[in-house]
């Protein structure tokens, strides 16, 4: 029975799951768990038990949120990861015990978890992500020590410019500066195709 989930596309199998299909989820579970954990592991600083858990907590949010899906984005690969990324971050942001944290309520967890993906996006599936991985890594390899920096702290780590310039010991809007520049540098490398 599994094998006719396993040849669905990722959009497919969250519709399914929406419908509260298990076997589609499990197969999605099956297919995003090793790069969810590893990203959490990434974000949480490689502490095993907090990157399981958080694991667990993101594909239960997939879960009850699936409904929320929209299959016309065709970006099921982004949703999900960054239902992760968002979470981890969120985790961590609260160890950090950040003055005016709001509570993590249901209304948080929809706003600020959940992903609201633009249809304008290109779709990206877990294929496409894997045959562009080596060439964004390269592009950010490229980038000036401080800018990649700046995207690490933003990216995994969820920091502010605030935050990010209080890390680099620089004016918040230098490190606001230093973010925009880092990004328009990686797009523009991408673009070019010089990697």
């Amino acid at each position: 029975m599994a094998e006719q989930y396993s040849g669905l596309s990722d959009s497919a199998l969250l519709e399914l799951t929406a419908k509260k299909d298990t076997m589609a989820f499990e197969e999605l579970y099956d297919r995003y768990a090793p790069l969810v954990y590893k990203l959490i592991s990434k974000i949480t600083e490689e502490n095993e038990k907090e990157s399981a858990i958080l694991t667990e907590e993101s594909f239960l949010i997939a879960y009850k949120y699936a409904h929320r899906y929209n299959p016309g984005t065709e970006n099921a690969y982004t949703w999900l990861v960054y239902i992760a990324r968002n979470k981890a971050v969120d985790s961590m942001r609260r160890k950090r015990d950040i003055p005016g944290m709001p509570s993590y309520t249901q209304s948080y967890e929809e706003k600020i978890i959940l992903p609201h993906l633009s249809r304008v996006i290109d779709p990206l599936d877990f294929s496409i992500a894997m045959s562009v991985k080596d060439t964004i890594e390269n592009a950010l390899n490229q980038l000036a020590e401080p800018q990649q920096l700046a995207i690490f702290l933003s990216f995994y780590l969820g920091l502010t410019p605030e935050e990010i310039s209080e890390e680099m010991n620089i004016p918040v809007k230098t490190a606001a500066v230093k973010l925009q520049n880092a990004l328009t540098n990686l797009r523009d490398t991408l673009l070019r195709g010089d990697n």
